[in-house]
């Protein structure tokens, strides 16, 4: 009797290999799609190694006067690089037990799939979020003349304080001589609380005012800085937990949110997201797997600010 095995592949080889890259395909695809950092940082990607360097450019001044029949001279461009090593391998796995899922029920895959790529999305943006806020707590200044991160003090948890804050940052990162663009996350209370206020502008609504505006309005624009709503990290304590690495270890609990340039943080991805799709006989159960290897790390404190309603 011949048995038909829908994940078979030409009707040779192993029983899952279709349904492994249908599983990979989601999850992959959803990792890519769910992360709100991925393109607001410095990121590099290398295909072996346990770390990599990624340079940290200054500024150049303003030139010089140059007299007739002087000597040209040249100048120095200030620059460094950090080593970022990378870490603990990130995961998700799932055990689902063989009388409760086939595989060729596209819905199970896709739920279970969906859950995968959420979960490392979630916490790829997380580490990276961290950063930021370590980032702003540094007192080393990293490019001569930039200055150190920054702890804003005292904001208030108002429309008008947050929007205050947010103007602020804008002025202090042009002070600074910060000149990609800005992003700012806030906790999704005080985004909230800047939805309707008449001064911001929302990005979804081509420009217009966010008041009396309803719907999802996803982005805002105060003063040139992208704000968007974030939902992990900001107000949480986070000093004693365990699966984070020392360097990104805070009480986040009086953090609002954080103002940042790409250059604020660097992130070195090895390859991509990896998938596994295994049958394990001694379970009698399906294994699926997700898994990352990154590091993340402060690079230029001078750009990161973080929104901290603490006096001190």
């Amino acid at each position: 009797m011949a048995y038909s095995l829908p994940g078979q592949d030409k009707l040779a080889g192993s029983d899952l290999a279709l349904f492994a890259k249908i599983v990979t395909g989601q999850i992959l695809t959803g990792f890519q799609t769910k992360r709100k950092f991925t393109d607001l940082v410095t990121t590099k990607t290398i295909p072996h190694g346990v770390g990599a360097k990624i340079k940290v450019v200054g500024d150049s001044d303003d030139g010089t006067l140059h007299s007739k029949g002087s000597s040209i001279t040249g100048d120095s461009l200030y620059r460094s690089e950090k080593l970022i090593n990378l870490t603990d391998t990130i995961q998700k796995t799932f055990h689902l037990a063989e009388e409760d899922i086939s595989f060729s029920d596209v819905n199970e895959q896709m739920l279970h799939s969906q859950k995968i790529s959420e979960t490392l999305a979630n916490r790829y943006d997380a580490d990276i979020a961290r950063a930021i806020i370590a980032a702003a707590r540094d007192a080393v200044e990293v490019i001569p003349g930039m200055g150190a991160g920054t702890r804003m003090l005292s904001v208030a948890s108002t429309a008008d304080g947050i929007y205050q804050a947010i103007v602020a940052a804008s002025v202090q990162m042009e002070e600074k001589g910060v000149t990609s663009p800005l992003y700012c996350f806030l906790a999704p209370a005080e985004f909230s609380l800047l939805r309707n206020d008449n001064r911001v502008i929302s990005v979804d609504n081509g420009g217009a005012s966010t008041g009396g505006i309803s719907g999802n309005v996803m982005a805002l624009d105060i003063n040139g800085v992208t704000v968007m709503s974030y939902n992990k990290v900001f107000k949480k304590d986070e000093s004693t937990n365990a699966n984070l690495d020392a360097h990104l270890k805070f009480n986040n609990t009086t953090i609002l949110g954080v103002a940042f340039s790409a250059e604020a943080v660097g992130v070195v991805n090895l390859e991509s997201v990896k998938t596994r799709v295994d049958w394990l006989a001694d379970k009698a159960s399906w294994q699926l797997r997700g898994s990352y290897l990154n590091g993340v790390d402060v690079l230029n404190p001078a750009c990161a600010i973080a929104f901290d309603s603490a006096s001190v």
